[in-house]
């Protein structure tokens, strides 16, 4: 996804958490526009949690008067912390979020439907299977931000032992599935 996409995705829900009751939904500014919003998502290194950062530094510079207040957990701690914020009232205004999690959480999220209407953006840009798996009761309360890569490792003189073709690159797999195994 490109980072102007993500930036949309991201200033979506970041409008929809405006009216939430979050944890962290108002400044200490003294300008009553101003929010202060925390977005909570797990990184495993300060390259990950890096490039969050500059996402959210790019949702201020296009919207001055929100700010973001960045928090981060190891993966493995993430969804601990996440249910004790939700069980104290504490929640983060935004989080990161699993597809298969999605129920878990969803009576805390804000449906985003009416959000992406007016952002112009669709579900349908996405892939179904993971848009739908970030809907719960039916309305659509998280959007995908990524799509992990598909990778596939093959041993080449096991191939060529066994008198395979070797995979090309943009074989699909449908090409790969028939490919005769010994």
């Amino acid at each position: 996804m490109r980072i102007s996409r993500l930036t949309r995705v991201l200033t979506v829900a970041l409008c929809a958490a405006l009216l939430t009751a979050c944890g962290g939904g108002n400044s200490g500014s003294s300008n009553s526009g101003d929010k202060t919003l925390t977005w909570f998502m797990w990184s495993g290194s300060d390259v990950e949690k890096n490039a969050w950062l500059h996402v959210a530094d790019m949702v201020t510079k296009k919207y001055p008067n929100i700010k973001i207040k960045f928090e981060t957990a190891p993966f493995n701690d993430f969804w601990t912390k996440l249910t004790t914020q939700a069980a104290s009232g504490n929640a983060p205004c935004v989080i990161g979020l699993q597809g298969q999690r999605a129920p878990q959480f969803g009576n805390l999220l804000v449906p985003l439907d009416d959000y992406m209407n007016k952002a112009g953006i669709k579900g349908s840009d996405y892939v179904p299977s993971i848009t739908k798996g970030l809907q719960y009761n039916g309305k659509q309360v998280a959007l995908p931000y990524d799509v992990g890569p598909f990778v596939m490792f093959y041993n080449k003189d096991a191939f060529k032992a066994a008198g395979l073709k070797e995979p090309a690159i943009g074989w699909t797999t449908e090409e790969f599935v028939p490919t005769p195994r010994r």
